[in-house]
């Protein structure tokens, strides 16, 4: 996982300068809560089990949900910027997934079909797809 200088990690949760994120694994939600208050600033409900911990970067949270489904968001507001949705072979079910990479402006993300896709961090195009 990579996190930018201002973020920390710790377990299930990120540290985003004066903000804690809280990962609500197995129901799918996303919810930024100021550290001091408690207040909460964004909870987002996606539309499909989290699989690896999300990716965040340059403000960015990048999430991997079952389905071979990947969501950019804003990390500070939570607004979708963009969806990635892998269209299967038939006859391949969606299988778990264990870790998303970045690596300058790509995001890898492995796919239930043995194939590893790179998608553009700024607009989820895939950039290339490799089996």
């Amino acid at each position: 996982m990579l996190a930018p200088d201002h973020a920390e990690h710790f377990g299930s949760h990120w540290m985003i300068q004066q903000f804690q994120l809280l990962l609500r694994h197995g129901r799918g939600r996303l919810r930024l809560v100021a550290e001091g208050t408690g207040y909460g600033v964004y909870d987002f409900r996606l539309q499909m089990t989290l699989e690896p911990e999300p990716v965040v970067h340059d403000g960015v949270m990048f999430v991997h949900s079952y389905g071979d489904k990947v969501q950019a968001l804003d990390a500070a507001t939570g607004d979708l910027l963009w969806q990635y949705s892998r269209k299967l072979p038939k006859g391949t079910n969606p299988g778990p997934k264990k870790a998303m990479a970045l690596f300058g402006l790509r995001l890898y993300v492995p796919t239930s079909d043995a194939h590893i896709v790179a998608l553009d961090v700024k607009t989820g195009r895939v950039t290339w797809d490799a089996a």
